[in-house]
């Protein structure tokens, strides 16, 4: 199966991070946040992805490589200059032209079963499907009003407080059919949101949504950037270290995950969950409660 990973965006939200680093390479768990997805699009079985750059894409390229690690095969193709959403994955087409994919945000943290929308949209005739989820206060996001059939009505992006008809969000994340290329105008700025679906909905094409499950977020603010440190340090299986580890009368209490050649002084306290990098030196008499990332080559 095949997926899109929009990573265009420059992340003004998240100066000063974006400063040095793209969005999608700002370290969740001490690993670029993109990885994260591109590991769990591997899980669920899609192994073929292209990834639309922009601002400082060739740090995203030397990170992930040819993705053979992962057990996927990436493509890149670097913007020239911002297409917005749809035009960037316009650009793609000649990878994506000959079958359904699936298009995410490079920001996406999530743990959503993908595979699961992916055959969805396979047994439905919609030409695109979008991953909607409720939540409270969806003014920062698409909303739609979907009928009892998966149908969307009306798709509005980011309504003020008078114009809320739903609680139902989109995640950006879009599963598509090749067709959808002959909806976008090339050399063009053009949006999934603000453009394409209102251009589909006017042409009678039918657009469906599924309520999906789990966990999901984009890393759009320093508050969604915690909350996915947050709930991903919550899903830690245990306490795991990796390579030497050296301690003198510390107390800990998991979860850890605990990278090689870290040292913990006399007399100091841990409680999980935490994750510490490698080559990192906890000094003696040092507490550290829950919810703390440390970096590698700390001390």
């Amino acid at each position: 199966m095949k997926a899109c990973i929009m990573c265009g965006g420059t992340g003004t939200r998240l100066r000063p991070l974006t400063f040095k680093h793209p969005k999608p390479s700002i370290p969740i768990l001490n690993k670029p946040s993109v990885r994260h997805l591109i590991e769990h699009l591997s899980r669920e079985g899609f192994n073929e992805i292209v990834m639309t750059l922009g601002y400082m894409g060739e740090r995203i390229e030397e990170q992930l490589g040819d993705g053979h690690m992962f057990g996927v095969h990436i493509d890149y193709v670097y913007e020239k200059e911002k297409m917005g959403t749809a035009g960037g994955v316009k650009n793609a087409e000649e990878y994506l032209k000959n079958e359904p994919f699936i298009v995410l945000g490079g920001d996406h943290v999530l743990n959503l079963d993908l595979r699961e929308m992916y055959r969805f949209h396979e047994t439905n005739d919609a030409i695109v499907t979008i991953g909607l989820l409720s939540i409270d206060d969806p003014r920062e996001f698409g909303i739609a009003d979907m009928d009892i059939n998966n149908q969307i009505h009306r798709f509005l992006e980011k309504p003020k407080s008078g114009q809320i008809f739903s609680n139902l969000a989109s995640t950006g994340i879009y599963i598509c059919d090749p067709e959808i290329f002959d909806w976008i105008p090339e050399n063009k700025k053009y949006d999934f949101a603000k453009d394409l679906f209102p251009a589909l909905q006017a042409a009678d094409k039918r657009i469906n949504g599924m309520l999906v499950r789990g966990k999901w977020t984009d890393v759009g603010s320093s508050a969604a950037y915690r909350q996915a440190q947050r709930w991903m340090l919550d899903a830690l299986p245990g306490t795991t270290i990796e390579g030497n580890f050296t301690t003198r009368n510390a107390r800990i209490r998991g979860p850890l995950s605990i990278g090689n050649n870290v040292s913990i002084g006399s007399n100091s306290s841990l409680v999980g969950p935490i994750v510490i990098g490698e080559n990192t030196v906890i000094g003696d008499s040092v507490l550290i409660g829950p919810y703390s990332v440390i970096g590698a080559n700390c001390t």
